[in-house]
């Protein structure tokens, strides 16, 4: 989180609505986490593992990183 609270810069301006939401999404885990579970924990083992990022969230961070990644490669071919 420390590494998205000091790199808003480098956020692309049409991903910071996504990447704000998964600010709050984390927060709320954290502090589920850390504050102590009010849910029996035997419930969060009954369900899985469950994640604070959005399937968008997911698929955005692959999106972007598959397109840098292309773009790079292209940059290396010239």
């Amino acid at each position: 989180m420390e590494i998205l609270e000091k790199g808003w810069h480098l956020v692309d301006t049409e991903d910071i609505e996504e990447f704000a939401q998964f600010q709050v999404d984390f927060t709320r885990f954290k502090t589920e986490v850390e504050g102590g579970l009010k849910t029996p924990f035997s419930i969060y083992e009954a369900v899985g593992g469950v994640s604070y990022m959005r399937p968008s969230m997911i698929g955005l961070v692959k999106k972007k990183a598959r397109a840098k990644h292309d773009r790079l490669r292209e940059l290396m071919r010239s």
